[in-house]
């Protein structure tokens, strides 16, 4: 799967503080032609972000996109949806257990490292991206090249599918 130009993050936490529901952005970023959506919501998963994210999961189904979840391989289950996942979040070959051979695991990266222990020779370089909400700034990439950031920050993308 090659991922679309645009990858939107819907930050909870940012979307809240601008008084924007998670739902509205989706559907907005959606209307704009985005490809892909990412939930990112690094707060407890209650039975309202859920009911939220499983909105978001009709809006991408709808409008032929993909999902991604932020970290919770359990929701990215329940949501059908893909999963990205950091170095203190499930393994990427555990959650590919977990998900199936056909889902879209993302995994972050921050030194030579933690980007030889991904594994997997299908795993690709995508833009580096550092969300808002983790105070650094914004960077793009093109995709496919390996791009630098603040502390080496790296994401992969395995789309095995």
């Amino acid at each position: 799967m090659d991922l679309p130009r645009l990858y939107p993050i819907l930050d909870t936490e940012s979307l809240h503080g601008r008084g924007v529901t998670i739902e509205t952005a989706a559907a907005a970023f959606l209307e704009g032609d985005a490809g892909i959506l990412q939930i990112r919501h690094k707060g407890h998963w209650n039975r309202d972000v859920f009911e939220s994210a499983k909105q978001v999961a009709r809006l991408c189904r709808e409008a032929g996109a993909p999902l991604i979840v932020n970290d919770r391989a359990d929701f990215a289950l329940l949501l059908k949806a893909g999963l990205h996942v950091g170095q203190d979040d499930l393994a990427p070959g555990d959650a590919r257990r977990l998900l199936g051979p056909g889902a879209m695991i993302g995994f972050s990266s921050h030194n030579a490292d933690q980007l030889s222990a991904a594994g997997g020779a299908s795993a690709r370089c995508s833009p580096a991206i550092a969300a808002p909400s983790a105070h650094r700034p914004i960077l793009a990439g093109t995709h496919g090249r390996m791009v630098t950031a603040p502390e080496d920050h790296v994401r992969l993308i395995d789309s095995r599918r």
